[in-house]
């Protein structure tokens, strides 16, 4: 595994409530940055963190962004696989960068605790949430626990 990626954004799709606070330290542990919330940007923090809260399908967004120049200890994918293995469910990404899905509308890449990786198709029906359609899903890869 790479020792540093470079990226500026990540955004992360938790399957059901968990404490924010041992979220958003299980991912400034895991990307190897520190983080503070948006609505309080700190200069001395390497990026910020916001969080949304649905009330249908998965529970929590995380979005994090870092300054440019810092490099993170892991890319999206990786994140998510970590994030699911540490909080014990499944986590959503963006498809990575060379799948032939990669800027589909409505695909994400979803890890789950056990070490799989899917790309499964949103449901189109429901607006404002990310709810899956879990008949479109299909492995793509299995990680090493």
């Amino acid at each position: 595994m790479d020792s540093t990626v470079p990226n500026h954004e990540a955004r992360l799709y938790v399957e059901f409530p968990v404490d924010e606070n041992t979220l958003v330290t299980s991912v400034e542990q895991l990307l190897g940055l520190r983080l503070t919330p948006l609505t309080s940007m700190n200069i001395e923090s390497d990026g910020v963190y916001w969080i949304d809260h649905y009330d249908r399908g998965f529970a929590i967004g995380l979005g994090v962004a870092w300054r440019i120049g810092l490099r993170a200890k892991l890319d999206d994918i990786q994140l998510a696989v970590s994030l699911s293995k540490r909080i014990g469910q499944r986590v959503a990404t963006d498809v990575p960068e060379g799948h032939p899905e990669t800027g589909v509308p409505w695909m994400w890449c979803v890890a789950d605790p056990a070490g799989g990786l899917f790309i499964v198709g949103e449901d189109r029906n429901v607006e404002d949430r990310l709810v899956l359609d879990e008949k479109t899903a299909r492995r793509i890869l299995a990680t090493r626990s």
